[in-house]
């Protein structure tokens, strides 16, 4: 009996002694990792977020840079220019009949170039636009109904590559038969000179 009673002491003494403070401890030591572990986790979302906001803006820039090297290229690029002046004139059913190319020297940028580039970011086309601008001339001769010409007008100006018209001239086709000459109804040949450009590298 008195054996009984004093091994119940003693357990009662090691509970309290021993294993309440190691239970409390460790109920302290979960808390602590639980907490621990959503830290980590807030953190491991927050790096993710960053990362895909890195990414994003990396993918616009990249995208930014493309269009502006689009509208201009950082070389003369004459065969996409002559290519981009056939393509709108087979789209608007013109003959296209020929082409003289020249390429001057660097320059300051011109007022035209800013105005067709002002609706993209200026904060990217700053660095851009602080290059010097060389310049592409191109004279064409086309052959075709005047409408159709109007809409040719209307597709270059907001070609995503910058095109100004330097000069235009308008002449009827004349048709000689029998020694009678007859305007041909609704043909024209246009002469028209324009500038593109480009950045320097």
């Amino acid at each position: 009996m008195i054996l009984g009673v004093v091994f119940f002491v003693g357990s009662v003494v090691i509970y309290f002694q021993l294993i309440k403070p190691a239970y409390g401890e460790t109920f302290k030591l979960k808390g602590t990792m639980a907490s621990l572990q959503s830290f980590l986790d807030k953190e491991k979302q927050a790096i993710n977020t960053v990362k895909q906001l890195i990414k994003d803006y990396n993918t616009k820039n990249e995208k930014i840079q493309q269009t502006v090297s689009l509208v201009l290229p950082v070389e003369p690029d004459i065969s996409g220019a002559v290519a981009q002046l056939y393509g709108l004139s087979q789209n608007n059913n013109l003959q296209f009949k020929s082409v003289s190319i020249s390429v001057s020297g660097l320059s300051n940028t011109s007022v035209g170039v800013k105005e067709r580039v002002k609706e993209l970011d200026p904060s990217n086309l700053k660095a851009a636009l602080q290059r010097p601008i060389g310049t592409l001339s191109l004279s064409t001769s086309l052959v075709g109904s005047y409408d159709d010409f109007k809409t040719f007008l209307s597709q270059l100006q907001t070609n995503i590559r910058i095109f100004d018209i330097k000069s235009l001239t308008i002449s009827p086709i004349i048709d000689v038969d029998k020694n009678k000459i007859s305007q041909a109804v609704d043909k024209y040949t246009f002469n028209i000179a324009v500038s593109a450009y480009y950045q320097s590298q």
